[in-house]
Formats: structure tokens, C-alpha cells, sequence
């Protein structure tokens, strides 16, 4: 039982000593070098609000939003940090006035 537990110390010893920091920087950064390439859009949406400033007071006037389908594009992130878009897509456009 002595031997076992000699053991299990010696063990938990050798585990804890083989541990170290992890570097936490990330293995690739983020840079245009890693992300350019040609890509194709899957997916295209966004919501906003339509707001007017009036006396100074901001007052929303609508909400807008869209959906893209039906894609074909092509884009093209360049290392410079400049890009590309070349194809076509269908949005379905939606304003919603607001009521007070």
C-alpha cells in the first residue's frame, strides 16, 4: 500500500512538473498576408435603423432590413488590403415605418 501510494505522488509530481504556460498568441495571426484568397458569399444580411436628427434629438424613423439569395460572387481579398467583388445576387428589401 506504501508502494502505491509512493506512487500516485511521484506520478501526480511528474504531471504537475510537466506542465507549463501556454503562449496565448494566437498560432496565426490575423493579417491580410493570412487571410487573402478567393472567396465565394454564401450568406448576405443586415438590419439598421433609419434615424433623423431633429432639435438635436435623435428619433428612429424606420428599421430596414435585407436577405440576399440566389448568390453568385466572387470575392477577393488582396494582401494590400484592398478587395474584389465581381458576380450577382438577389436582396429582398424590407423598411418598416416606425408608429409612435
Amino acid at each position: 500500500m506504501k508502494f502505491l501510494k509512493s506512487l500516485l505522488i511521484l506520478t501526480m509530481v511528474i504531471t504537475f512538473a510537466n506542465c507549463s504556460e501556454s503562449d496565448s498568441a494566437p498560432i496565426y495571426p490575423l493579417s491580410y498576408e493570412n487571410i487573402a484568397g478567393t472567396y465565394n458569399v454564401q450568406s448576405f444580411s443586415y438590419k439598421t435603423d433609419v434615424i433623423t436628427t431633429t432639435n438635436g434629438i435623435p428619433i428612429t424613423i424606420a428599421t430596414a432590413s435585407a436577405v440576399g439569395d440566389t448568390f453568385q460572387i466572387d470575392l477577393t481579398l488582396n494582401v494590400d488590403g484592398t478587395y474584389t467583388i465581381q458576380g450577382a445576387y438577389r436582396v429582398e428589401n424590407k423598411i418598416s415605418a416606425c408608429s409612435w
